[in-house]
């Protein structure tokens, strides 16, 4: 597992848009994770990586990239001034060894070093096996369906050690987060990473 860099952005735009075209087949409509281009994901990843909103960990081998957990701050209006995991994805090989854990905790410590005391991140509600995922790692669900709430931020595709896209950073289909012309539903989960200070009056 390594720091991601600038020069790592294309690679990772690219492997986050296979993880959507890969994973959400069942979630989203076939005919719009198609229609989905990388070149929009790699040009926002950038922007975000260029303004030190997004940073990454990635996982990889001889192959290549493998893993990678994108991580920053919090685009919720909900939730100013959280962290947030803005994406976690992994190839389906690697599912349930553990190494999702490790990208998380990883960016987790990232997080709470810079002084964080919250961690936020959007999934959908079907995506059961990231929703257990991040209740194992102390999440939990703090909002109600945000499909209809008519915010700008969406879940993307996730693997199952995987978290939604954060909206900006990674591309997310927004208001045509659908399956065969109905919303999806989606929530927002969120975890305390760091004691709150409480001071005696």
């Amino acid at each position: 597992m390594r720091r991601a860099g600038t020069a790592d952005v294309e690679a990772m735009a690219n492997f986050l848009d296979q993880g959507w075209k890969t994973h959400y087949r069942d979630i989203l409509d076939p005919d719009f994770l198609d229609s989905l281009e990388v070149e929009q994901r790699f040009a926002a990843m950038q922007d975000n990586f260029a303004s030190g909103s997004s940073r990454a960990f990635m996982l990889v081998d001889e192959s290549g990239l493998i893993g990678v957990c994108v991580f920053g701050d919090s685009e919720l209006d909900l939730f100013p001034g959280d962290g947030a995991i803005q994406a976690l994805y992994l190839l389906d090989g690697l599912l349930g060894k553990g190494l999702g854990s490790q990208l998380l905790e990883l960016a987790e410590a990232e997080l709470m070093n810079e002084g964080r005391t919250h961690i936020c991140l959007l999934v959908f509600a079907e995506n059961h096996r990231a929703v257990n995922f991040y209740k194992y790692h102390g999440y939990e669900q703090v909002t109600g369906d945000l499909s209809t709430a008519g915010l700008p931020d969406s879940p993307s595709a996730a693997a199952a050690d995987a978290s939604p896209d954060a909206a900006q950073c990674c591309g997310q289909p927004g208001s045509h987060s659908t399956r065969r012309g109905r919303r999806f539903p989606y929530y927002a989960m969120r975890k305390e990473i760091a004691p709150v200070a409480h001071w005696a009056e």
